[in-house]
């Protein structure tokens, strides 16, 4: 999750050759809500894949591993769980623009910048 923060921003300052120090943050704790999930390299792994290729699975893994099923909706909701705890610190701004990374339609541009950031592979 560190290196995938460092690879956002490097390829946000790639984009947008002098990036304001707000996006700049955001592209390093746009996934700070992750963190409370505490999945394993291979959970992770397992679930992305599942997401894209069996929902139905993940969905009966989810039921019959309880453990597995608070974390996933923790991952889930990672972008609004890391905009409580940037909210609650007193950056709202930031946590605006965490809040909606994963939203198809963002209201605000520095949320459609770190998106195009999130989506090209760094330089």
């Amino acid at each position: 999750d560190q290196r995938h923060g460092l690879d956002v921003l490097e390829t946000v300052i790639h984009l947008e050759r002098q990036p304001s120090p707000l996006l700049q943050q955001a592209a390093l704790l746009h996934d700070l809500g992750k963190a409370a999930a505490h999945f394993s390299v291979i959970e992770r792994s397992v679930t992305v894949f599942l997401r894209a290729v069996s929902p139905k699975t993940l969905q009966a893994l989810q039921r019959s591993r309880p453990a597995f099923a608070r974390r996933y909706r923790i991952y889930a909701d990672h972008a609004q769980m890391g905009a409580d705890r940037l909210r609650s610190a007193g950056a709202a701004e930031l946590a605006t623009i965490v809040a909606e990374h994963h939203a198809p339609h963002p209201q605000s541009e520095d949320t459609r910048r770190l998106q195009r950031g999130r989506e090209i592979p760094p330089p």
